[in-house]
């Protein structure tokens, strides 16, 4: 079986190997890095897990919120359309209306 290669630990302090890590990374400990006064450190596995649970419950949000606008946009580009319809249907109504009468009064004189 394959096994990972323990050469971080072994070959610490080789700078040109593939597994070097500065000192400041490999002893760190956990009431250093849980520390109140602790910058937080981005590669270690709670604060990635963290960070990615915040990205994709923000990612969630703005997918919900992006869903509201687009329906908001169209349901005002809908209430538009039918306010205009009704404008129109209003000005066809007293258009025809007034064809009629002018016929009316056409056909009587």
């Amino acid at each position: 079986t394959a096994s990972p290669a323990p050469r971080h630990i072994t070959e610490a302090n080789m700078p040109n190997c593939s597994h070097y890590m500065p000192d400041s990374e490999r002893f760190k400990t956990t009431s250093s890095m849980s520390s109140i006064f602790a910058v937080p450190d981005h590669r270690s596995p709670q604060m990635e897990d963290t960070m990615r649970k915040h990205a994709r419950s923000e990612f969630r949000v703005e997918r919900i919120r992006e869903r509201q606008r687009e329906f908001s946009e169209r349901s005002h580009a809908s209430n538009e359309a039918t306010r205009e319809f009704d404008e129109l249907k209003v000005a066809r109504k007293a258009l025809n209306q007034f064809n009629y009468e002018r016929k009316c009064r056409m056909s009587c004189a």
